[in-house]
């Protein structure tokens, strides 16, 4: 996961982790698509992003941010041709029962 804004990193740390996000959100996504052969792309969409960790909780306007390279990671994949057919997003925290448990978890509803 993508080190917060306010972590003090250098700036190459921040984009390797960026670009591993991305990478894993385009590959969890074009699996998923794989799966729905009668997937089409979306041309308008809602997202709700929730963020499960452990110990303190990001707060929600630092959520964006940190969640951008998965969001990137949906358009390499062909969820939707631009990621400005995201007409809203709206950013959940939720306490994981185990540290195994810790995701990020992208919701898509058509808008």
């Amino acid at each position: 996961m993508m080190p917060g804004a306010n972590a003090r990193c250098h700036w190459r740390v921040r984009h390797r982790a960026a670009k591993h996000d991305r990478h894993v959100a385009a590959t969890l996504a074009t699996e998923e698509m794989r799966v729905f052969a009668s997937w089409q792309k979306v041309e308008g969409a809602a997202l709700t992003v929730t963020w499960r960790g452990r110990g303190r909780l990001p707060d929600p306007d630092n959520i964006g941010g940190r969640t951008k390279a998965y969001i990137d990671g949906l358009t390499d994949a062909g969820v939707w041709h631009d990621d400005s057919v995201v007409r809203s997003i709206t950013f959940r925290t939720e306490r994981a029962a185990r540290l195994c448990d810790r995701a990020v978890v992208i919701r898509i509803d058509r808008a």
